[in-house]
């Protein structure tokens, strides 16, 4: 196979980044990137008393007697006006009603277009079949340390997953030598952060934490090589997606966020998870993360948000339950999301003990 790094690209310097992820408008930002907002000391109350006296002035005394008064008034009929009747109260929970059950109907509309997306721009769960100097084990290690480098610049989650995505599906196009993975996932960080983050590190800090193993013309040349392989589809859907949908849908705590967070960032680490679709792997990690908090681990709002009956998460909920096990008892070697939610923001879940054996459904 020809080898990846001899082809010439030109490299373009910043690529547009979603409207969803942008803050402000180009008219308000100052040269720090920060957003510019106007003052409001302008808006006085003269200014408004000289509105008023010019609209009243625009009309005659015969059109101003001529206004009617309002209906109600304030009397010894206030409480009949202002109180709620029971009829009134109803027809309120009624709207209510409604409004929880169209903004649940949005989102399994939602939700069904996110399956379809999800198939388009998943890599192979075969690709190391190609690769002759890579196996799974050094991929584990490079997310493991694309965790920690995003913990280190703050970067977002979905910077992260992205990453991966993108690292995974460059890898199916191409073979790499085990010297240039570490280069291949330092630049999908470096392409997800300027695609997601308001204010991303620079082509120097990625060259930085890789402790000069790479210069800023090699990531530069895998950015662009990339890119062109990829075909500069960099909006996909990830197991992230499906966790905050599902979360919400089920109205999760906080330490049911943290849990079910925690337990997706392990899947990634898992070369074998790739098998299973994302929309799958993060139905299994709510169940597991349900499980393991002694919580109701199933309900109709999940199926239905899902797209799964409980039996077909079978086999996804034991590879998602192996995993969180053998991180929790120290089998995996690779400690950065443990470490990460051991801290008291993320609600300690990682010391969390593990069920004795996984929720199966019968």
């Amino acid at each position: 196979m020809q080898d990846a790094f001899g082809q010439p690209f030109f490299l373009t310097e910043h690529y547009q980044v979603p409207v969803r992820y942008r803050e402000g408008d180009s008219k308000n930002q100052t040269n720090s990137g920060k957003t510019q907002r106007k003052p409001l000391s302008n808006i006085t109350n003269k200014n408004l008393e000289n509105d008023v006296n010019t609209i009243m002035e625009s009309y005659s005394e015969e059109e101003i007697e001529s206004v009617e008064s309002p209906d109600f008034c304030f009397d010894e009929d206030l409480e009949t006006n202002t109180s709620k009747t029971s009829e009134d109260t109803s027809m309120e929970i009624d709207e209510t009603t409604e409004e929880v059950e169209e903004d649940n109907n949005n989102l399994a509309d939602f939700v069904n277009s996110l399956h379809v997306s999800e198939k388009k721009y998943r890599p192979s769960c075969t690709y190391m079949q190609l690769q002759l100097d890579l196996n799974s084990n050094m991929r584990a290690i490079l997310v493991d340390w694309l965790n920690e480098v995003a913990q280190e610049y703050k970067l977002r989650d979905e910077t992260l997953y992205l990453s991966i995505n993108l690292t995974d599906r460059f890898l199916c196009t191409c073979q790499i030598g085990r010297g240039k993975l570490q280069l291949v996932g330092i630049t999908a960080l470096f392409i997800a952060s300027k695609y997601n983050e308001l204010d991303p590190p620079k082509v120097e800090d990625f060259v930085y934490i890789t402790d000069g193993t790479y210069d800023k013309e090699e990531v530069l040349k895998m950015e662009a090589l990339m890119l062109n392989k990829l075909e500069f589809n960099l909006m996909v859907v990830t197991i992230l997606d499906f966790v905050n949908i599902f979360l919400k849908g089920i109205n999760a705590d906080k330490i049911t966020q943290d849990m079910a967070n925690y337990i997706a960032e392990l899947t990634l680490q898992e070369y074998s998870m790739l098998q299973y679709l994302p929309s799958m792997v993060a139905a299994s990690t709510i169940v597991v993360s349900l499980a393991t908090l002694s919580l109701p681990f199933w309900c109709d709002t999940l199926q239905e948000l899902s797209g799964y009956k409980g039996y077909e998460l079978n086999k996804c909920i034991q590879d998602v339950f192996g995993v969180h096990k053998s991180v929790y008892t120290g089998k995996s070697k690779l400690t950065a999301v443990r470490e990460k939610y051991m801290k008291p923001k993320r609600s300690r879940v990682s010391t969390i003990p593990p069920t004795s054996s996984p929720p199966i459904f019968v």
